[in-house]
């Protein structure tokens, strides 16, 4: 029997070949990373959007990668394979045209798990209507008259499980349940006071949702399968653990390692892959993030990696190291690898939310100097 989530990405995938005929074509994005809370925020917000819909619109859930790039979000693909969540359903962002869409005045978009477009989104912004992010606020991203929703909580999926709660609480079936709550748990290293991540709201929802199980669900053992596959790079190249977890902040590229950084810099190839990376995204400079969790422990490094722009990226490196709220606690590492500079994040409990916006604005600025 098709779960209703199912269907609900069955229909969504015949729509797409004549979204023409649809007077409102309201598109659920996720954020470029396509991690497992922007990619269950948007099937899951998706659905209940879904069920409050018009009879003359359609609402398609979008992964904002290309499908190319869908094989290396691992955790990604055997959650929803976990659950027969149909991969070949599921749209990814080279699959509509959103620009076209955007240009005959039929698109309206919903932000899940972030709230900032990249440069080369900014044309849609008329066409946002609803914004749900965790994140904090961007002061250059307002969204003034929009629907927006930006709560600090561990993770999107909180905010999803939320809104279904109150709405459509119909809509949370064992799958959906299993499906916010594996992602909720992942996000906040299952609920962990010592990581920090987790909220009032987290702990509330994880408690609802585990309720709407089919059967018990022990959380600790759901985490460390969705951790285990989220880490599993067995198969994956140096090259494809760049664009695994990929930001962007202000043209600089920030990848969100699995593993510690001075792991991957350990391989023959992680040079050559960054060179690579950075020749993709028109820069010649990148900041690599790693974190890793083993036996319940968290540890996190980044490196700083400029190919002829040292005087951006030791910018960067002054920044974050200057930086008090949150103060990351940098300590320099040694690093024999040409070009990179290689630092222990000793405060744990900052994550990469709160060192985009530090890049950010270190891009911005050399930006406008330029």
């Amino acid at each position: 029997m098709e779960t209703e989530l199912n269907i609900f990405l069955l229909q969504a995938r015949k729509s797409i070949k004549n979204l023409l005929t649809f007077k409102s074509v309201l598109v659920i994005l996720g954020n470029e990373t396509c991690d497992l809370d922007s990619a269950i925020s948007s099937l899951t917000y998706g659905l209940l959007l879904n069920h409050l819909k018009t009879p003359e619109s359609v609402v398609i859930p979008v992964f904002n990668i290309p499908r190319e790039h869908l094989p290396v979000k691992t955790e990604v693909i055997y959650f929803l394979n976990k659950l027969n969540i149909g991969l070949d359903n599921v749209i990814c962002r080279d699959e509509i045209d959103l620009e076209s869409l955007n240009r005959k005045g039929n698109l309206r978009l919903s932000l899940v798990d972030h709230h900032v477009l990249q440069p080369s989104d900014t044309g849609l912004v008329s066409s946002v209507v609803n914004v749900l992010d965790h994140r904090p606020q961007d002061p250059a991203w307002s969204w003034d008259n929009t629907d927006i929703t930006l709560r600090i909580v561990g993770s999107c999926c909180t905010l999803v499980a939320e809104k279904l709660f109150t709405v459509a609480p119909d809509l949370v079936t064992p799958i959906v349940a299993v499906l916010l709550l594996g992602t909720i748990l992942l996000d906040t290293a299952c609920l962990s006071p010592a990581v920090g991540r987790a909220t009032p709201q987290d702990h509330q929802m994880a408690e609802a949702l585990q309720a709407r199980c089919d059967s018990p669900v022990e959380r600790y053992q759901l985490f460390r399968e969705l951790q285990a596959a989220k880490s599993d790079i067995s198969s994956l190249t140096s090259s494809h653990l760049l664009i695994k977890d990929l930001k962007v902040a202000a043209g600089i590229p920030i990848a969100g390692l699995p593993i510690k950084v001075k792991e991957i810099l350990k391989r023959e190839d992680a040079q050559r892959a960054v060179q690579e990376f950075c020749r993709a995204h028109n820069t010649k400079l990148c900041v690599v993030y790693g974190s890793q969790i083993v036996q319940g422990t968290v540890t996190r490094d980044l490196a700083v990696y400029n190919q002829a722009d040292e005087k951006t990226a030791l910018e960067i490196v002054a920044a974050l190291t200057s930086n008090k709220e949150p103060d990351l606690d940098l300590q320099p590492q040694p690093c024999s690898v040409e070009g990179f500079m290689l630092f222990d994040q000793c405060n744990i409990k900052a994550t990469r939310k709160q060192i985009l916006p530090i890049i950010r604005q270190v891009g911005e600025k050399i930006s406008v100097e330029n």
